[in-house]
């Protein structure tokens, strides 16, 4: 079964709007900028539907629209399956990647600004051993052209999503732990490099937080290294639904929290 924008239900709730950076974790056929009539980019590419994650009903974004009560057609999925953060940076056709000027423009591509930008990218580029990198300085925003470096394309894909939308709410979300791809026995996920998840993570957290962006951590969401094969349709990598489930509630809590905090001041 696959997924159209008939599944979407429209709700009474708030006129929030959300657009996400992603990658396949956040992909459902029917609901990406390409899918749709008008979009004159290369084709985005896509996971779900795959195992209990039969319906866009059951991704972590609607499940976390559902419960803030916010209508799933004022969401703008930007996700791309196998994507990363890195890539070429410049390009205004593809948006393979997550720090590309296309993916930032199709933020947009339902025609309003985002309130929340929610960034949830960059486990492929764990997996393919990207180096980490080294900046640090908001006065220095890396060139664009060809990123080949975490810290270095994190931050132009969150200056980039600042610049074009500021008013909106940044949100960045960890990674999982990845045992489908860890290359060691046991606990900790690390790649080829040996970089575990844990310490990519922390980069994500740095950069973030240097960019005056929030940071969401998923290890905070019930799913660990001992249990994440539980919570997969892939032994260790995708999540099902229960998963979704998990990553939406802490998702929806830490939005409400921001809301609420957006209103006292």
């Amino acid at each position: 079964m696959t997924g159209t924008q008939d599944d979407a239900q429209e709700t009474d709730g708030p006129q929030i709007r959300i657009a996400i950076i992603g990658d396949s974790i956040s992909t459902f056929h029917g609901f990406l900028p390409s899918d749709s009539k008008g979009y004159d980019g290369e084709k985005y590419s896509c996971f779900y539907p795959r195992g209990d994650v039969k319906s866009v009903k059951n991704t972590w974004w609607y499940k976390t629209a559902a419960l803030l009560g916010i209508d799933v057609n004022n969401i703008t999925n930007c996700s791309w399956s196998g994507s990363r953060v890195t890539g070429d940076s410049a390009s205004t056709a593809n948006a393979y990647a997550g720090c590309s000027s296309r993916r930032i423009s199709d933020l947009s591509f339902k025609g309003y600004d985002p309130d929340f930008i929610i960034c949830y990218i960059s486990c492929n580029d764990w997996a393919s051993n990207v180096p980490i990198g080294n900046w640090s300085d908001t006065d220095n925003i890396p060139e664009e052209g060809t990123v080949s470096t975490l810290r270095e394309a994190y931050a132009l894909m969150l200056h980039k999503a600042k610049k074009a939308f500021p008013e909106s709410t940044v949100i960045c979300l960890t990674n999982l732990e990845d045992t489908k791809r860890d290359k060691t026995p046991g606990w900790p996920s690390n790649n080829t490099n040996g970089i575990s998840v844990e310490e990519w993570n922390e980069n994500i957290k740095d950069v973030s937080e240097i960019l005056g962006c929030h940071t969401i951590d998923l290890k905070d969401s019930g799913i660990n290294y001992n249990n994440v094969t539980s919570y997969t349709v892939d032994d260790g990598l995708h999540p099902n639904n229960a998963g979704m489930t998990l990553i939406a509630n802490q998702v929806a809590k830490e939005i409400k929290s921001l809301l609420y905090t957006q209103v006292d001041e």
